[in-house]
């Protein structure tokens, strides 16, 4: 598999660590450092909507890693549903343990949701239908 999109973080100014053990960081999200880059590859399926969605979610990681989001990759992966339906995959690297891990997944989760509500039911199906993010730690 091919990862069409790739962005490295340069020091983009936050803290070294993560807020106390629980707790996530909420605060302005820092712009992107460039956004999220797609190849030709993923022309087919790149739509304005989907790539400001991905865009969104990035922007979104950033803010809640503190400075620890290593690596945000688009790939083009097969849907677990439906054979052969080609979707993107988010895969974000994060500098961090799986608790954290989890904590951050969960909020992006609930970000969603909550930016969900400003879409009409064609947009929601787009985004079920074609759009999956994941996070993991860099040192496994």
């Amino acid at each position: 598999m091919t990862f069409p999109a790739k962005s490295s973080k340069p020091d983009v100014g936050a803290s070294d660590s993560f807020p106390a053990e629980g707790t996530l960081q909420d605060g302005p999200v820092p712009e992107p450092w460039g956004g999220l880059r797609f190849s030709e590859e993923t022309a087919a399926l790149k739509t304005e909507f989907r790539a400001n969605v991905l865009n969104r979610i990035y922007c979104a990681a950033l803010g809640l890693c503190n400075g620890r989001l290593e690596c945000a990759e688009v790939a083009l992966g097969t849907s677990a549903e439906e054979e052969g339906w080609l979707v993107f995959d988010l895969i974000i690297t994060v500098d961090t343990d799986w608790d954290n891990i989890e904590a951050i997944e969960g909020r992006l989760s609930e970000m969603i949701a909550e930016w969900s509500s400003e879409w009409n039911e064609e947009e929601i199906e787009d985004y079920s239908s074609y759009i999956y993010f994941g996070m993991i730690p860099s040192k496994l």
